[in-house]
């Protein structure tokens, strides 16, 4: 009966230690939860995931609070968009690209692109325009996202 009993223990404390490590490697981690590094400590994304044969994935999106580049604001006016945008990064940003949609009157997407802010290089907490002057027609300009490389 101990024998058994010792088996049964065995087996349910090797079932939870694969588990355990099994599951680790698909888990969401932000750095706030990695054994006390700070963000500045580890180059890795706010929020990502650890796949089983090594790769990163940037689950940033789904999580929240990442410092970004921001649209601070933005006006349209017939055919042209302009506005502004933050490096809220504590990070040099460039290579700094703003995509805007063309939408319809029935509010269904036209057109998306892309345009370059200037300047092309952000200091964190700096600040960049851009400028769209594209054909709409009837359509309205919105700036929807940034994107850029550190």
């Amino acid at each position: 009966m101990q024998k058994n009993l010792t088996l049964t223990i065995s087996f349910w404390i090797a079932s939870i230690f694969f588990s355990n490590h099994q599951s680790s490697g698909n888990s969401w981690i932000t750095n706030f939860q990695a054994a006390g590094a700070s963000a500045s400590e580890i180059d890795m994304p706010f929020c990502y995931m650890q796949t089983s044969d090594g790769r990163t994935l940037d689950l940033t999106q789904l999580c929240g609070q990442k410092p970004q580049v921001i649209i601070a604001d933005q006006t349209s006016d017939g055919d042209i968009l302009t506005g502004r945008i933050i490096n809220e990064t504590q990070k040099i940003v460039h290579s700094i690209e703003v995509t805007y949609n063309v939408v319809g009157l029935d509010g269904k997407v036209i057109k998306s692109s892309s345009v370059n802010a200037e300047p092309s290089t952000l200091n964190p907490g700096q600040s960049g325009s851009f400028k769209v002057h594209t054909i709409i027609g009837d359509g309205k300009l919105r700036a929807t996202s940034v994107n850029w490389k550190e």
